[in-house]
């Protein structure tokens, strides 16, 4: 490798840009999608989840809302899995899936059918009643902050936004929409828009 003068750089020196490619997605065209449950490291599924999405899948972290004690008697809000380290991803049932899911980060296995090295794999109606489930005991803590006037996502608070994977930016609430997510205002357009809706579980309050 040449050696690379840098005696004469300076704060603001151009030496050239970092290409960063983003992954090719898992080819699912004409592939049947099943949802197998896939094993998280302790406490990092949004993570997980983040990685999995980069791969062209749409992975489903079902989780509600809770508060708990924090400190000087304050109370914070906080995201608590319904099945802890364990999140459902729909995806072909091919070697190049079973691979590049496992290799996600934040990713430690499959689960697996008792007794058998098949991957576990749970049908639609399931997952639909435990979306039924979630939306019901969501909705019941939303309503009963609302009705403390307590509920964390008021409009104009400051907070972290995972809007572009594995990239938070500070931005302000705006309100919430009809499927549960936060509008939130970014400081700077992104693809030529200011408001985004982004799923609670990608937002941190900036207090905090």
């Amino acid at each position: 490798m040449p050696r690379i003068d840098t005696s004469t750089w300076v704060k603001g020196t151009h030496v050239g840009y970092v290409k960063i490619l983003k992954p090719e997605p898992i080819a699912t065209a004409g592939l049947e999608l099943l949802w197998h449950v896939v094993v998280t490291e302790p406490g990092r599924e949004a993570r997980a989840i983040a990685s999995i999405e980069q791969l062209g899948l749409h992975p489903y972290w079902p989780h509600l809302h809770r508060k708990t004690p924090g400190g000087r008697r304050r109370s914070r809000e906080i995201t608590v899995s319904m099945f802890p380290s364990r999140i459902l991803v729909p995806m072909p049932q091919t070697m190049e899936a079973w691979e590049r899911v496992l290799g996600a980060r934040g990713v430690v296995d499959f689960m697996m059918q008792s007794g058998s090295q098949k991957l576990a794999t749970l049908p639609q109606i399931v997952i639909d009643e435990v979306r039924k489930i979630e939306a019901k005991k969501d909705a019941q803590y939303i309503k009963k902050l609302t009705r403390a006037k307590e509920t964390p996502y008021y409009s104009g608070r400051d907070v972290w936004a995972e809007i572009l994977p594995l990239r938070k930016m500070l931005c302000k609430i705006v309100d919430l929409d009809a499927l549960g997510r936060v509008n939130v205002l970014t400081e700077v357009e992104i693809f030529g828009r200011r408001v985004w809706p982004v799923k609670p579980h990608l937002l941190q309050f900036v207090e905090q």
